[in-house]
């Protein structure tokens, strides 16, 4: 990850309480799984910054069944985004001019109901470099871009080439013994004001935003990096806990391949373990070593891992310390970088953090 200007603490302590809050007041609406709302909540935060992307995924909220909160959401992720435009019927013609000044668009329809110009619209959108059409109006040829951040609700797949342009944000069925609050004006005015808070966040944080660059996440197609591109990017100005959250959601959503072997608490520990291999000559650490340097971090909160905390985590993919001669005599346990290899070579994934967003109020901390 290339991060040439890292932000200082206090703007990414005020960049989390501001995500946590929008997190929450989705969670509150919506029956959902708690990396759904980070998801749709990294979009949200992402279209302030698409005059910087060279490309902007479609946000594909859908789900098998009626009723599963697609509506709801859609709504809410407007009344989130920067200048919103909600329809649930569409002319293309009456489009292109309101396209002009960069909005947010949200539509409310099966793609059946899309037509072919609209799917061109959308298609083409996707891309900076691709998104313009020639078309005559009012008697005159003009060109009219179709560059803005798109979402889509319905409940069908969408065609084959907005697909491969889209982030698929599933709803599961709604479960009649999860209450949830109902979008009131209430909810409005505090969505109004969040949407405030986003555009004067953005403006602090577009050179941050531009000069954050991260890195493709292994096993994911070059397409596939390039859609989350935005979403990973703005994760990166909440934090790097929450940066590798980001990265593990985009794998376990986008990613063709077999699920990673990975069941740590997080990453960022796999992260550390390899960055601590990577500076020792010898390929072996000692497990007290090697847990001194897991502890250092600072989101130990007074809780450092142990040397049986350790074996459980990796336990699962086949890694365990093995007792390791001294030269100078003596046996001690350490672990060895050759039992790791297979670990490091495979795509990152990130556990979702014990706390169930979707039935709190109050979502998660990201650090």
């Amino acid at each position: 990850m290339r991060n040439p200007t890292s932000p200082p603490d206090e703007a990414v302590l005020h960049s989390q309480e501001l995500f946590r809050a929008i997190v929450s007041v989705l969670g509150r609406h919506l029956d959902a799984d708690f990396e759904v709302l980070v998801v749709a909540a990294l979009w949200c935060c992402s279209t302030w910054f698409s005059d910087q992307c060279e490309q902007f995924p479609i946000a594909h909220i859908t789900s098998i069944e009626s009723e599963s909160g697609k509506s709801t959401l859609l709504e809410l992720m407007s009344m989130l985004s920067r200048r919103p435009i909600v329809s649930s019927a569409v002319q293309p013609r009456a489009l292109y001019p309101l396209l002009h000044d960069g909005p947010s668009l949200f539509l409310d329809l099966e793609p059946s109901g899309l037509g072919k110009e609209m799917e061109h619209i959308l298609e083409s959108g996707y891309s900076r470099f691709t998104s313009a059409v020639l078309r005559q109006y009012r008697g005159e040829a003009y060109k009219f871009s179709t560059w803005a951040p798109k979402a889509i609700a319905s409940k069908a797949p969408l065609p084959a080439a907005l697909e491969s342009r889209s982030i698929p944000i599933r709803l599961h069925p709604r479960r009649l013994e999860v209450k949830k609050v109902k979008v009131t004006e209430t909810t409005r005015q505090e969505c109004k004001e969040l949407q405030a808070d986003l555009e004067s966040w953005t403006k602090d944080r577009q050179e941050d935003f531009r000069n954050a660059i991260p890195e493709p996440v292994p096993g994911l197609s070059d397409r596939a990096n390039d859609k989350w591109h935005p979403l990973l990017t703005v994760s990166i100005l909440l934090g790097q806990r929450c940066h590798f959250l980001a990265r593990g959601i985009a794998w376990k959503i986008s990613s063709k391949a077999n699920p990673p072997v990975v069941s740590c608490d997080g990453i960022e520990i796999m992260e550390r373990i390899r960055s601590a291999f990577d500076q020792e000559i010898s390929g072996v650490i000692a497990t007290s070593q090697l847990l001194e340097i897991l502890n250092e971090d600072p989101d130990c909160d007074g809780n450092p891992i142990s040397s049986k905390n350790l074996a459980r985590l990796l336990k699962p993919n086949g890694i365990r310390p093995r007792s390791t001669r001294l030269p100078c005599g003596g046996n001690l346990k350490a672990y060895h970088r050759s039992d790791f290899e297979d670990v490091f070579s495979r795509p990152p994934t990130q556990s979702i953090p014990n706390c169930d967003a979707s039935q709190n109020a109050t979502a998660p901390k990201v650090h």
